[in-house]
């Protein structure tokens, strides 16, 4: 009869550790869920967390490991869910170190046994004071931190929660036994898996970082290939140039700029310079200038343009150029009729200013391709201040030009 209730009492027994343990396992699985990366944490505080859920009747758990800094010990304890730290006294620290030297994977104490106890010792060696060992140690090995990780599980004196186990509520040594190494046995396998996730990660974000390196070693070969592609441009262009440039005539730096970001070929870079400096030889057809200046609105896109037509009005004449140098050319244009005008002393309007180009338009003309390239027209005066004094000055339309875009900046 004695038999058959110890193995009745040990079975409710393993119905009660699976069904926790099922409870455990599902823990684990929420925690994932909650937080993929749970592992990131130190494997022996992730491991406290969910100890304390592996059976019935644990009140609470304590960790005795070393700190991260890996200089001297520290005594973790989770009670109810909460976790709390603390340093340990050199005392203290090495009873700790005793129980760890005594418990080779598990072994359970009593309450007197451990350090900070507040009972007195009274142990006589007899069958009563096993059944008062009611404090499981568990001893790990942490991979990570190359040291040992002691657990001490305080199970409450009444085992009533395991069920009709015992007539009175105590656990005996075969329930001790097979409760130490199913607690030990999850812990040792929950410390495996951490490891090897961290492992894991460590592997990925190797490869991640090679690939980052691979990339930006990648970036970089071409960033070089870039600037000394630009280099030799430069020369080539710079070499290009100084075929024409002598005392009376001078290239802007700016034009080296532009070409470079607007090269095509070698031919296309002499028709370039060719055009540049026969459109402004004819520009300054009787200026009486010594020196002559190309600049960057001299420049036709001959790539997309390949002819000028004389007859061709001032609108169509713009349409060759880019938008910069169409709007430079008309304020240039605007500049020389405003001067004629008022060497004649007649008043700078759009209808006289019109009359007297070389190829005259209407009023109408003047002020819509003012009115279409007003931002254009301001940032060039912004740009080259020195020039068109005239129209700034004495030109209305100009002046209500830059007021306008003033004011559209300030409302914005």
């Amino acid at each position: 009869m004695l038999l058959l209730k110890y193995l009745r009492n040990f079975l409710i027994l393993c119905i009660v550790v699976e069904i926790y343990l099922y409870n455990f396992l599902n823990l684990s699985q929420i925690c994932n869920v909650k937080n993929q990366f749970t592992f990131l944490s130190p494997v022996s505080l992730t491991a406290l967390e969910l100890s304390a859920k592996l059976l019935p009747g644990i009140e609470r758990v304590e960790l005795f490991t070393k700190s991260e800094q890996g200089i001297d010990f520290k005594l973790f304890t989770l009670v109810d869910g909460e976790m709390s730290g603390s340093n340990l006294s050199k005392k203290n620290q090495a009873d700790f170190e005793s129980i760890a030297r005594q418990t080779k994977n598990m072994a359970w104490f009593s309450l007197s046994e451990l350090p900070q106890n507040t009972q007195p010792n009274i142990s006589s060696g007899n069958l009563f004071d096993e059944l008062q060992k009611s404090v499981l140690a568990i001893k790990i090995q942490n991979t990570p931190s190359g040291t040992a990780d002691l657990f001490l599980f305080y199970f409450r004196s009444n085992a009533s929660e395991f069920g009709p186990i015992l007539s009175d509520n105590v656990l005996d040594t075969g329930h001790k036994i097979f409760a130490g190494r199913l607690i030990y046995n999850n812990i040792k396998a929950l410390f495996e898996q951490l490891v090897d996730n961290q492992f894991a990660l460590v592997n990925y974000n190797l490869q991640i970082s090679n690939m980052l390196k691979i990339h930006k070693q990648q970036l970089d070969e071409k960033d070089r290939m870039i600037t000394q592609y630009q280099h030799q441009l430069r020369r080539i262009i710079e070499s290009a140039i100084s075929g024409y440039s002598s005392h009376s005539l001078q290239f802007s730096p700016y034009v080296i700029t532009y070409l470079t970001e607007n090269f095509v070929d070698i031919e296309h870079l002499q028709k370039q310079i060719e055009g540049a400096v026969n459109f402004a030889k004819t520009l300054s057809f009787g200026s009486g200038d010594l020196v002559l200046n190309i600049d960057i609105h001299h420049f036709i896109d001959y790539h997309n343009n390949t002819e000028l037509k004389p007859e061709a009005k001032i609108a169509d004449e713009l349409d060759s150029y880019d938008a910069q140098t169409k709007v430079y050319q008309f304020l240039e244009i605007l500049e020389k009729a405003a001067i004629k005008l008022l060497a004649k002393g007649e008043k700078l309007t759009s209808v006289n200013i019109g009359s007297i180009m070389d190829h005259p338009v209407t009023a109408a003309a003047i002020s819509d391709k003012l009115k279409n390239h007003s931002r254009k027209v301001v940032s060039l005066l912004n740009q080259y201040p020195e020039k068109w004094s005239t129209i700034r000055n004495h030109f209305k339309p100009i002046s209500n030009i830059q007021e306008r875009v003033a004011d559209a900046k300030i409302a914005s």
